[in-house]
């Protein structure tokens, strides 16, 4: 985890990664019932649907994307109205995620630093310009959206279905969840496997 303040991460997390899904749903879709066929899609990540563990702040935000998503779903589909809903649930795409803080407002003090904190973020930032590209991404969307499809993985591969399958297996036989190999990463190095610092 980048920040040793969890507290003000899950915040923020929260604030644009639920908050923002939320906002969407209730300036867009009134507009979509009214308008008559369209679609709404969703951004959650491959985090939502299994729990990488690398940032907990994230991967709670994008679980519940996927629950809201799939709340949406079954609410417009009793409505009746053709309105489809997806969810995007991609794994590592070269973006600046990374970088993210570079929006931090001045007015907040700036994330802690350390070499662990640093190596985490560099070893990340490697693995993101490893990744599916954005366009690539968006086909996926726009195919889903003809389809009427509600998952959408990009990352449809046996690496990445494997641990929704034993998530899934985990769930049913009620034992505890398996820590995961990420894909792209494999074993996880200790600059991000490792707790975060505090001062």
């Amino acid at each position: 985890m980048f920040y040793a303040d969890t507290q003000s991460f899950l915040g923020a997390a929260l604030r644009v990664n639920i908050f923002g899904v939320l906002h969407g749903i209730r300036s867009l879709v009134p507009r979509l019932l009214a308008g008559g066929e369209d679609h709404v899609v969703n951004t959650a990540s491959f985090s939502g649907l299994v729990n990488l563990f690398l940032s907990p702040p994230y991967s709670t935000s994008k679980a519940a994307v996927v629950a809201l998503s799939e709340s949406l779903h079954f609410q417009l589909r009793a409505l009746g109205p053709p309105v489809g809903v997806s969810v995007l649930c991609p794994s590592w795409v070269r973006t600046r995620i990374v970088e993210s803080d570079r929006n931090r407002p001045r007015h907040l003090p700036q994330a802690p630093s350390s070499p662990r904190t640093e190596g985490a973020r560099s070893a990340l930032r490697e693995v993101v310009a490893s990744g599916m590209g954005p366009g690539e991404v968006a086909d996926h969307v726009v195919r889903a959206i003809r389809a009427n499809r509600f998952y959408v993985l990009p990352h449809h591969d046996e690496d990445h279905l494997a641990l929704v399958r034993q998530r899934t297996t985990d769930i049913i036989e009620e034992g505890s969840p398996a820590l995961p190999t990420i894909p792209g990463i494999g074993p996880v190095p200790a600059a991000l496997a490792g707790p975060a610092e505090t001062r």
